[in-house]
């Protein structure tokens, strides 16, 4: 009994796996040029006299040389809210710098430091700056947004250029 040799296996597969793996690959490059094309569309208008615009986004401007005035140690009580119900869970100390673009308005808003800021404990007291789901941990995004809202609304607005947490550290009770 002689072995008969086993004669070599065909690929069944690859002519459909080649026709398969050509067609994905046509799609992929359509694909690829129209998201291309959809791209760069995007970014250039047609005018009326046939001429292309090209649309550039830009950055507003950032002042060579800000004015700072500082605001040190301002308390922010941090309380959780869960179920309707308000837990407190201690405070943070911020420190703050509010900053001008001249100094005329650096010195209207240093006149008015003090009201100003009552009405930034005021707002930090009423607004929920936890971050949702920990225990404690104070939003300063948020915290940030509060803050402008109501210095724009005490010393009025295109006064302050910015406001930059500089420190926050928590204090438990």
């Amino acid at each position: 009994m002689a072995k008969d040799p086993i004669p070599p296996a065909e690929d069944a597969g690859s002519s459909g796996g080649k026709i398969l793996l050509l067609v994905g690959l046509v799609l992929g490059v359509i694909g690829g040029a129209g998201g291309g094309y959809i791209f760069f569309q995007s970014a250039e208008k047609v005018l009326d006299n046939g001429e292309q615009e090209v649309v550039v986004e830009t950055k507003p401007e950032v002042p060579e040389q800000l004015i700072n005035l500082d605001f040190d140690r301002i308390n922010v009580p941090v309380y959780v809210s869960r179920d309707g119900r308000r837990r407190y869970l201690g405070n943070y100390f911020v420190d703050l710098r509010f900053q001008f673009t001249n100094e005329e308005k650096k010195v209207q808003v240093d006149r008015q430091k003090d009201r100003l800021r009552h009405n930034l404990l005021s707002a930090i007291s009423n607004a929920d700056l936890s971050v949702e789901g920990s225990d404690g941990q104070i939003d300063l995004d948020h915290l940030r947004e509060v803050l402008i809202a109501r210095s724009e609304s005490v010393v009025g607005n295109d006064m302050i250029y910015d406001i930059v947490i500089l420190q926050a550290v928590r204090l438990n009770h």
